[in-house]
This record gives C-alpha cells, structure tokens and sequence, in this order.
C-alpha cells in the first residue's frame, strides 16, 4: 500500500477535525443555544403587545391631527371587553355641547370611524392610579373614552396592554397637550 493513500490510518499533514474536536464544538453549541433561546423566545412574547401598543399610540396621534386640521372633537373610545378602539368624529361640537346633551358616540354611530381590533393574546387594562377625578363606576365600565380637542388638547388618560404573559405597556395621553407617549410596563 502507498504512503497516503486513501485507507491510510498514519496523520500525514491531513487537514480536518477528529470525533473528539466535533463533539467537544457539538457541546459548546448546544450549552450556547441553551443560554439563547429562552432569551430570544421570551423578547417574541413582548413583541405582540408592543406592536399593539405602538398601533394604539398612532390611532390615538391619528385622533389628535385630524381634531386639530378639522377644528372638531375627536373620541377615542376603547372597548374593553371586545377589545377594539374606535375613533370617531364627536358629535359635540368644538364651542359647546349638544342641544339634548347626548354621551359622545350616541348620534354619529352613522358616522365610519377608524378601529383597531387588539390581537388575540393582547387585552386593554385600565389605569386609574393617579386620576382623581375617575369614580368608582368609570374605573370599572367596560368602555372608556379620550376626546380630543381643536386646541391640541385632550381629556387626558391612561391605558394599558398587557398580554397573557404579563408584559405591558402603557399608552398616556396628556391631558394639555394631547401628547401620545407608550411606556413598558408601569415606567413614567
């Protein structure tokens, strides 16, 4: 038999890796992926609920430039128990109320407005912390509103998206300015 040749058992310069180098790499690769991937699977569980928090933020912007250009009230009305936000020209109009005093909503049901519907594994969850003048009854109804207003302004509030893991985020409407701001979980 010639030397090097194919069943040759001797390590002449031959280039690659033995069994021992394979599974010893074979190792490290599977104690890395054991490290990684519940990190990785866990950042995909946020990403629902931030993606829905980000799409309520822009409705809620939505609501407030298109109060601002058209010089009349806007509402954002979040159903929390179908899980969907509506926003609808209001019926009040920017100096002053209706004649009959009508809740918002009431004579433009008409009227298309724009909706999101939440994601499946996504709920909205109210926030009251904070918001003195929220009664008891408000603080549990099943359906919230934020006007917006031809000024800029708004009525002001808070609301949240958590998801079935727990992670949330709060959207905050500022009450002056009408500002949108999205926060992870309770941050100011």
């Amino acid at each position: 038999m010639k030397r090097g040749g194919l069943f040759s058992l001797k390590r002449s310069g031959a280039k690659g890796f033995t069994l021992l180098e394979l599974i010893i790499v074979l190792i490290i690769i599977g104690i890395a992926s054991a490290l990684v991937v519940p990190r990785l699977v866990g950042g995909m569980g946020s990403l629902d609920v931030r993606t829905a928090a980000g799409k309520v933020a822009a409705s809620l912007r939505y609501a407030r430039s298109q109060a601002v250009s058209q010089k009349i009230n806007y509402t954002a009305i979040f159903d929390l128990a179908h899980k969907h936000l509506t926003i609808i020209p209001s019926s009040k109009s920017a100096g002053g109320g209706d004649e009959d005093g009508a809740e918002v909503g009431e004579k433009s049901a008409g009227i298309q407005g724009k909706t999101y519907d939440l994601p499946g594994r996504v709920f909205f969850e109210r926030v009251p912390e904070g918001n003195e003048y929220m009664s008891d009854e408000e603080i549990d109804a099943e359906i919230f509103r934020i006007g917006f207003y031809p000024s800029g302004g708004s009525d002001g509030g808070e609301i949240a998206l958590v998801n079935e893991r727990s992670r949330r985020y709060t959207v905050r409407v500022d009450i002056i300015t009408g500002t949108v701001k999205v926060a992870r979980g309770g941050d100011k």
